[in-house]
């Protein structure tokens, strides 16, 4: 099996081979050669050595930046909320396990926040129409990917529900249609909990989808 060098590396050798012979050749000869050509040998040398240098720091800065990419995870969440009839509505909607995650949650035309109901954390949403709670974060370190009221809670599923609460506070609302998605990604990992449903009035567990690709 055949393993391909860098070309920075490459570039760095042959840079170096060649700035080290110059310089080889100057030292030899410096006592020998004409003041201008030992002079040009050792700033051609010296230059070849400093570019190989270079290069050699492009291929080890391109290294941390790939280790770094690679321990990065990327977190989005988002619900939308569109509720069937007229009046008002309290929702109750899995959340993230993480903590450090809550708090970036944002909610458009709608109120409410993270409250703990049995121990674990959810996202109360209290509705008039159409509404959604939404995040995007780039960096989030090394986050697990793990839902509250998701059974089970990790990405490691074949039959797998999480748990949704519908209150109907004023009006004649018969039905909420909810579209959930949380994505974690990292380098060639990607976790993803997806819920597609139309929630009707009280505590019910839903089918949801777990997955994980792997490049």
């Amino acid at each position: 099996m055949q393993t391909a060098f860098p070309m920075e590396l490459v570039v760095a050798f042959w840079l170096s081979l060649a700035g080290g012979i110059l310089l080889l050749i100057w030292h030899g000869r410096r006592e020998d050669l004409p003041h201008g050509r030992r002079d040009m040998r050792l700033v051609t040398g010296a230059l070849l050595l400093g570019m190989a240098v270079a290069f050699a720091g492009l291929f080890l800065g391109s290294v941390v930046l790939e280790l770094a990419e690679r321990s990065r995870t990327s977190f989005s969440y988002s619900v939308e909320i569109l509720p069937i009839g007229q009046g008002t509505a309290r929702v109750l909607l899995p959340v993230p396990l993480d903590p450090g995650l809550h708090n970036a949650i944002t909610l458009v035309n709608a109120t409410g926040g993270i409250i703990t109901v049995n121990g674990a954390p959810v996202l109360a949403v209290f509705v008039a129409g159409h509404a959604d709670a939404h995040v995007e974060l780039p960096s989030v370190g090394s986050r697990p990917p793990a839902m509250s009221r998701t059974s089970p809670a990790e990405a490691a599923c074949e039959s797998c529900t999480s748990t949704f609460d519908f209150t109907t506070l004023t009006g004649n609302l018969t039905e909420i249609r909810i579209e959930g998605k949380a994505h974690w990604n990292r380098y060639c990992d990607y976790w993803w909990w997806e819920a597609a449903l139309t929630l009707v009035p009280g505590e019910r567990q839903y089918p949801i989808q777990w997955g994980r690709p792997v490049c």
